[in-house]
């Protein structure tokens, strides 16, 4: 999600005004795999700039990961693939 919002400015834009339109959309006709604790996250951040977007999510998983010391890896580790060979975390 992050690597779309870096690589495309319209992506960034609708991260940034509206979240769940952004989740909803995708990015290059792939989908976000999130956890329902990671998409509250998201829709939960209001920033003015993908910088602020970055940090208020990392917040919001340490928070999150600190809440559920269970969880098998920390969010903020967790690798994902948004296109065939793009690497990305969430």
């Amino acid at each position: 999600m992050l690597t779309a919002a870096v690589v495309s400015r319209r992506f960034r834009n609708l991260l940034l005004t509206d979240p769940q339109a952004a989740l909803h959309a995708g990015y290059n006709d792939e989908s976000f795999s999130l956890s329902e604790s990671e998409r509250d996250a998201v829709l939960a951040i209001q920033a003015a700039n993908l910088r602020d977007f970055a940090t208020q999510l990392v917040i919001e998983m340490d928070d999150d990961a600190k809440a559920d010391p269970g969880s098998d890896t920390p969010h903020r580790a967790r690798q994902t693939e948004a296109a065939p060979g793009v690497a990305h975390y969430v």
